[in-house]
């Protein structure tokens, strides 16, 4: 006869390390044994542990500390962003090249400025927006290096059971994207 546990489980078989199990959802688990050869507990034990509430807060007071020092000496590494351009993310760094399938209007040679900025980072830290970084804390500049069209491609029109076959050729107009620089403007606000 099997041994039946608290919570009616049945167990299968036993080895040096622990049971198998068949819970009350059907699935077979795997218990461990005890040092007193005993069925493990599934759920935490509670030794009167003193929580500290304040803990988290110090913790988080502490990272945005470091974070600001960061910033306000300039001692931070190269950054990156991910900014949103045209319905399209791009992860971006300095001197980065993008290709947007877009057609703003500005010439080429003039310097923009990129205000939907979705996340900022370095290798200490990530500056996440919800959704996007104010735009005051961080500047995103671009120039624009070329405005083109790319590669010539084809749309068949075909309807069935009759003549009708039509070709249409079509080609987007594109832009490549310079990045000048990420600049982190201020400190965070805790």
């Amino acid at each position: 006869m099997p041994l039946e546990l608290p919570n009616r489980t049945r167990v299968l078989s036993s080895t040096a390390t622990g049971l198998n199990v068949i819970g009350r959802n059907g699935f077979r688990n795997r218990v461990p044994i005890t040092s007193k050869a005993g069925v493990a507990t599934a759920g935490p034990v509670h030794r009167g542990e003193i929580v500290d509430e304040m803990r988290d807060y110090r913790i988080v007071d502490d990272v945005i500390g470091a974070i600001n020092r960061q910033i306000t000496e300039d001692t931070y590494s190269r950054l990156f962003a991910v900014v949103f351009i045209n319905g399209k993310q791009f992860k971006v760094t300095a001197e980065d090249m993008i290709a947007i399938q877009a057609h703003l209007p500005v010439e080429i040679g003039e310097t923009i400025s990129l205000e939907k900025i979705l996340l900022v980072g370095g290798t200490d830290f990530s500056i996440i927006g919800r959704p996007l970084i104010d735009k005051t804390m961080v500047r995103v500049l671009a120039t624009v290096v070329e405005k083109t069209l790319n590669y010539e491609y084809r749309r068949f029109l075909h309807i069935q059971r009759t003549r009708l076959h039509r070709s249409y050729f079509f080609r987007d107009k594109y832009m490549v994207l310079r990045i000048n620089g990420i600049q982190l403007l201020k400190t965070i606000d805790p």
